[in-house]
């Protein structure tokens, strides 16, 4: 089992947004939490879970370089994100060689926002859901 979690923030600040203060950066994302839990089926194969939780970046304004600062410059944030993977492992010793045979679903369940799901796929299920598999050999 592992369990993490982070809080930060990133500020900066702009000569025409002086009384503003320090706002947030585009990158800004305070809370980010993650966990995993495997479970060791046999003495080759295990099961595992993840999932991962975060706050939403800063939105932007297709106006944010005007000075009219009702627009809410830097004020939005997006919508909190998580998803929850499920993968399966098998690993076969021949020796000192090695057979690692992995594969899972990424998102599950969730709503990863966009910049997590890259469109280079041939293979999506419902809302996302990724599909993912490798072969490994050490010899």
């Amino acid at each position: 089992m592992q369990l993490s979690y982070t809080y930060a923030r990133s500020r900066e600040w702009f000569d025409e947004y002086k009384d503003l203060g320090k706002l947030p950066s585009l990158y800004d994302m305070p809370h980010y939490a993650a966990g995993a839990l495997s479970y060791k089926i046999s003495k080759s194969s295990s099961l595992s879970l993840g999932c991962v939780a975060k706050s939403g970046r800063i939105k932007v304004s297709d106006h944010w370089f005007e000075s009219d600062k009702d627009l809410g410059f830097r004020k939005t944030r997006g919508e909190f994100n998580y998803r929850i993977d499920v993968g399966y492992t098998f690993r076969k010793d021949f020796g000192d060689k090695l057979l690692l045979f992995r594969c899972g679903l990424y998102n599950l369940l969730g709503n990863p926002p966009e910049e997590d799901i890259v469109d280079f796929y041939s293979v999506h299920m419902s809302k996302n859901c990724l599909p993912y598999g490798s072969i490994s050999f050490k010899f």
